[in-house]
């Protein structure tokens, strides 16, 4: 569960659109060209490891998080929010008290 806020007020945003995305196995992200080392994956078009969660009147939208991070990008009728990123509460501790995931 994560809740969208609005950061000038601390109030929540009912209704933002909340994009998640991750890698496949691979390494490679949907809907993107010339990927890897060899920048020679082309990805365009699809949308794969992809989902989209709206949040509720508390602001509140939810995302099974198996495991390790996500990256997301967060949009309400006034505004669109620079990617951002998800990650586990399990991960965060892990980073903040040994320094790495």
């Amino acid at each position: 569960r994560f809740i969208v806020m609005d950061v000038a007020n601390c109030t929540p945003i009912p209704g933002a659109r909340v994009d998640v995305w991750q890698t496949r196995a691979d390494g490679y992200y949907s809907g993107y060209p010339r990927q890897g080392d060899k920048r020679n994956v082309d990805t365009t078009g699809g949308t794969f490891m992809r989902g989209t969660q709206f949040a509720d009147a508390r602001g509140e939208a939810w995302w099974l998080n198996r495991s390790g991070s996500r990256e997301v990008v967060f949009e309400s009728a006034s505004q669109t929010a620079p990617d951002g990123y998800l990650i586990s509460v399990d991960d965060l501790k892990d980073l903040l008290v040994n320094g790495g995931v």
